[in-house]
């Protein structure tokens, strides 16, 4: 196992070492042991680093390349879009009369296009909907950079996480 795909993590989360450790129920000893590679962790914490921050236990055993939350292409939104569908304080509506498949004519280069309507029933969400859709636009026509964007969307994502707990 490679102890440092707990690293990785932790990092990426932006959260200290002792922060972490508590997060997941370990002694800070412990978790600067596991990440130095000086003690593997045991399964019962894999299991729950992988449950706390949605990552698969073969990423973190370095069995697979991929964050089990990454989306690469339209399989992968495709799924995530079904897992959100799943999820039981979260409704969504497709409204299969409104919805319209743009084809591309045989000698036209690009993607084909569809739209219509998927309604949400959340508080929280539209809201969130809302402004992501300002700061993609400008984001998309190139006003601000990639870090920035990124920075808004785990700002607000921290945001929504706070409004939906609290």
């Amino acid at each position: 196992m490679n102890t440092l795909k707990i690293k990785e993590l932790r990092l990426s989360l932006n959260m200290s070492q002792a922060n972490f450790a508590d997060s997941i129920g370990v002694s800070h000893t412990s978790m600067s042991a596991y990440e130095l590679g000086k003690k593997k962790p045991p399964l019962e914490t894999l299991i729950k680093i992988a449950d706390t921050y949605k990552v698969s236990l073969d990423w973190l055993c370095d069995r697979e390349d991929k964050n089990s939350e990454e989306v690469k292409n339209e399989k992968d939104a495709l799924k995530r879009l079904i897992e959100i569908s799943k999820a039981s304080e979260i409704k969504i509506e497709i409204d299969k009369e409104d919805f319209e498949h743009i084809p591309l004519a045989p000698w036209e280069e690009g993607v084909a296009t569809c739209s219509g309507k998927i309604k949400i029933e959340s508080d929280l969400l539209p809201k969130f909907l809302n402004k992501w859709s300002d700061i993609l636009t400008v984001y998309n026509n190139g006003t601000i950079n990639e870090d920035l964007y990124s920075l808004w969307c785990d700002n607000e994502i921290k945001q929504f996480g706070e409004e939906n707990n609290g």
